[in-house]
């Protein structure tokens, strides 16, 4: 559970398998927050054998409690493969 009135910031932890592929394109990273607030960012993930990506960064409040959801996405004719998200982090940076 998250503390109230605590601003957080949200990272993706992921890493490339060897046989990764189709990854040289930009990929769309949204986070819907309980109050609708959605938070985006655009990254590459071609050079990324393993790392952190800042998501985002939100405060809780008393509107701001339940479900908080995220999506990974790009739309284009490029297959993709090699993905694995390890882990998805939720630091408080009072």
């Amino acid at each position: 559970m998250l503390s109230p009135k605590t601003s957080y910031e949200v990272s993706l932890m992921a890493l490339m398998t060897e046989s990764s592929r189709g990854w040289d394109v930009l990929v769309n990273i949204d986070i819907a927050l309980p109050d609708k607030a959605k938070l985006e960012c655009v990254e590459s993930l071609q050079h990324m054998p393993r790392t952190n990506i800042l998501m985002g960064k939100f405060m809780v409040s008393s509107e701001n409690i339940g479900e908080i959801t995220f999506c990974i996405s790009e739309y284009s004719a490029n297959w993709k493969q090699g993905l694995v998200v390890k882990d998805v982090a939720f630091q408080p940076k009072n």
